[in-house]
This record gives structure tokens, sequence and C-alpha cells, in this order.
């Protein structure tokens, strides 16, 4: 089991971004394929985040609850 890291970073990344995180651990922020849809602006290194991870999101269908509802865009 890996232990996950997560730093908060003050703006949101661009796609293609390179993070250090505090261990020194360098993440690679990914574009998830889905254009309206952000990265968040925490930074991880869990394998199963869309974003920093190996888990592909694109042509996936998900059955989620929604805990907020937030438009995805820039506060």
């Amino acid at each position: 089991m890996v232990e996950v890291i997560v730093k908060e970073l003050p703006e949101r990344p661009k796609p293609g971004e390179k993070v250090q995180l505090p261990n020194g651990e360098t993440i690679r922020v990914r574009h998830v394929g889905i254009p309206w849809l952000l990265p968040p602006k925490k930074v991880c290194n869990d394998p199963e985040c869309p974003w920093h991870g190996h888990l592909s999101v694109r042509g996936q269908i998900f059955t989620v609850v929604v805990e907020s509802v937030h438009a995805g865009l820039p506060q």
C-alpha cells in the first residue's frame, strides 16, 4: 500500500506540468480527456487518481454520489 501525499498549490496546475511533492517525488499532471474538467489545486501521488496516477476515465461511465456542486471554474 502506498502512502498518499497531498500538496495544496496556490493555483491550478496546467496539464503536462510537473510538481514536486514534499517527499521529493515529482508528479506530472495529466489531461483526463474531458475538455471542461480542470485539474484540482491539490496534487497527490495516489496511483488511482485520474490526474496524477494511472486511472483512465476517458470513455468510462461512473455512478457517483455528489458531495458538493462546483462548476469546475477557477475561483
